[in-house]
């Protein structure tokens, strides 16, 4: 397949020629949920992509969304498989690549073996282990009689490798999507940012009470020794009554 690899930033702008800017929206919310599967599935259910449409600034009747996924498909920006489930076709791995690798750079896996993008291929069953490969790699690899992992050198039985790509998911409703790193440091920064815009709006009475009360405690140690004085002064002074009634 020849494909015509676009370096831009904006390179999902392609489906600008063919598709409206409700369906561009649309076939972004799409890539998105793709692009931050759990478990490395890079794919999206057929009801899962249909619900996508509820997101959008002007909303699609079902017919409309499974309309719209008909022409991504059709057009080559999506496959869907036997299972009913999009992932991205060789041409958006292609020509959107840059676009792919700026806005998921986390998610992105590479191949151990070409450093292409993998979004269907085998991953080392070694725990924090980073080899992924495709699966004609993956193939090319073990004609070569090698099996151990190339990374982490760790012996390879094809039964323990885990898939990448839609096998590494069961059939049914797909889980929760993963967040992006950006998003997870940008909702932080929010909180941060609030809790400073609350203690700027904290009254001046309120700020002089807090820090009066903060002056007035005493240390854990100073109170213990206070406690401890009282205690042997109560004492002294119950002894003192007992003398007393006894005289």
């Amino acid at each position: 397949m020849i494909a015509i690899v676009n370096t831009k930033g904006d390179a999902i702008a392609q489906v600008a020629t063919e598709f409206s800017p409700n369906e561009i929206a649309y076939f972004r919310l799409i890539v998105e949920c793709i692009m931050l599967a759990p478990s490395e599935s890079f794919s999206l259910s057929s009801i899962a992509a249909i619900k996508e449409s509820a997101n959008l600034p002007s909303k699609m009747t079902k017919t409309e969304a499974e309309s719209t996924l008909n022409a991504f498909v059709s057009k080559g920006w999506l496959v869907k498989s036997k299972r009913g489930r999009y992932s991205l076709s060789t041409r958006s791995l292609l020509e959107l690549q840059t676009y792919l690798k700026t806005t998921f750079e986390d998610e992105v896996l590479d191949c151990t073996i070409c450093m292409e993008m993998v979004t269907k291929g085998i991953a080392c069953s070694t725990a924090r282990c980073k080899t992924r490969m495709h699966m004609h790699c993956y193939d090319d690899y073990k004609l070569k009689k090698r099996r151990v992992c190339p990374n982490c050198q760790s012996p390879w039985e094809e039964l323990r490798l885990i898939p990448v790509g839609e096998d590494a998911v069961k059939d049914g409703p797909d889980s929760r999507r993963r967040s992006r790193r950006v998003e997870r440091e940008q909702s932080m920064e929010e909180e941060e940012e609030e809790e400073d815009e609350e203690e700027m709006m904290q009254p001046p009475q309120e700020a002089e009470e807090d820090e009066l009360m903060e002056s007035e405690t005493p240390p854990p140690a100073q109170r213990n020794s206070r406690q401890r004085r009282a205690t042997q002064m109560s004492m002294a002074s119950q002894l003192y009554d007992d003398e007393a009634e006894e005289d």
